[in-house]
């Protein structure tokens, strides 16, 4: 039976960084609500919803794993 050795890894290639996601929550939050004048339910549920995918689609750009 061959033996090999072990490939898997205990540490992170890109490890998280917190100030990075920090950093995408701020810049999208600014850059979404300055253009919000009025508070209407149903326009601020679907700006909610593209908030929460571009954050989520800059997060997954950076590749923490």
């Amino acid at each position: 039976v061959p033996r090999y050795q072990n490939t898997y890894q205990l540490e992170s290639s890109n490890p998280f960084k917190a100030w990075v996601v920090d950093k995408i929550l701020e810049n999208v939050v600014k850059n979404s609500v300055k253009d919000v004048k009025v508070y209407d339910p149903k326009v601020c549920l679907k700006h909610c919803q593209d908030m929460a995918m571009e954050i989520r689609k800059q997060i997954y750009k950076r590749d923490f794993s």
